[in-house]
C-alpha cells in the first residue's frame, strides 16, 4: 500500500506542479509552439479528459469520488501487491485526484498539452489514460 500511495502522490504532485507552472507563466489562451505538431497552450476545461462533456462538474466530482473510493477499497480488501497493477492504479488515482482537486478548487481543469490534432489536455489526463491502458493489459491481455 505504501508503494501505491507514494506513486499516487508523486503523479498528483507532478500534475499540480505542471499546472501551477502553466498558470504562473502563460496567460490564459497563450500558445507557444514547441514543434510543428505540438504547442503549450493554456486553456481552462470545464469538461472531462480531452474536453469531452463540458460543464458537467457535479457529475465528474461524483464519478471521481466513486473511482477513488473503489480503488482504495479494492486495495485495502484484497491486499494485492502486484507492482504492475499497483502502478496502473496509482496512475489512475493520482491523475483522477489531480483533476478532482482542480474541479473542487477552481471549478475547471487547467489543460496545456496541445498536439494540434487532438484536444488540449494535461498530465492528469495522460496518467489516467496510461493507467487504464496498463490496467486493461494486466487483466485482459496479459497471459501468465
Amino acid at each position: 500500500m505504501v508503494y501505491f500511495l507514494l506513486l499516487s502522490f508523486g503523479f498528483f504532485l507532478l500534475d499540480q506542479l505542471s499546472k501551477y507552472f502553466i498558470i504562473k507563466n502563460f496567460a490564459l489562451g497563450q500558445s507557444v509552439k514547441i514543434l510543428s505538431f505540438f504547442s503549450i497552450t493554456h486553456v481552462k476545461n470545464p469538461g472531462a479528459a480531452f474536453s469531452i462533456l463540458p460543464n458537467q462538474r457535479g457529475i465528474f466530482i461524483l464519478i471521481t469520488i466513486f473511482v477513488l473510493s473503489g480503488i482504495l477499497i479494492y486495495l485495502v480488501t484484497t491486499g494485492n501487491r502486484n507492482r504492475f497493477l499497483l502502478t496502473s492504479l496509482a496512475l489512475i488515482f493520482g491523475g483522477a485526484l489531480g483533476n478532482f482537486y482542480d474541479r473542487l478548487t477552481q471549478g475547471q481543469v487547467t489543460d496545456f498539452l496541445d498536439f494540434h490534432f487532438w484536444p488540449v489536455f494535461n498530465l492528469a489526463d495522460s496518467f489516467i489514460t496510461i493507467g487504464l491502458l496498463l490496467f486493461t493489459y494486466q487483466f485482459l491481455l496479459k497471459k501468465e
